[in-house]
């Protein structure tokens, strides 16, 4: 299959996003903004909805978080980039009914790589999951800062 244009191929906001996106029916519909650091961050409660295991929050729905917040700041920089590795480190159950802080920022760009980090972390602080990933920037997108 050969590779898809930058034309064909731009990274825009979108509404139907499972992630964020508002219109999506049974989307998560995560809203960011930046901190004073510069850094994404979103509350978000774990509702029944997401449930793995009997009462805890199932560790696919929390990758999802955390690679929305690295997204984001990506995005709020101006790259247009997609997500080409992303490891997880679960440091604790996230029980249904918690109340969380996804945080998400930029740790350096080098070429057409963008190096990303998220926590996730409970309203009293206990941190629930850490994230890393590595963005590569679309061909043929213009790299931006």
């Amino acid at each position: 299959m050969p590779p898809r244009s930058a034309e064909r191929f731009h990274i825009i906001e979108q509404a139907a996003c499972f992630a964020c996106g508002p219109n999506h029916p049974h989307g998560l519909r995560l809203v960011f903004a930046a901190d004073v650091e510069g850094n994404q961050v979103a509350q978000w409660t774990a509702s029944p909805t997401w449930e793995g295991f009997a009462g805890v929050i199932h560790g696919g729905i929390l990758a999802t978080l955390a690679d929305e917040a690295m997204a984001k700041a990506v995005v709020t920089q101006g790259w247009e980039a997609m997500t080409g590795e992303l490891q997880i480190r679960y440091l604790t159950p996230v029980p249904v009914g918690t109340d969380l802080v996804i945080c998400g920022k930029i740790v350096r760009q080098r070429k057409r790589l963008i190096y990303a980090e998220a926590t996730i972390h409970k309203s009293d602080g206990t941190v629930c999951l850490r994230a890393k990933s590595t963005f590569v920037i679309v061909p043929g997108a213009s790299i931006a800062p």
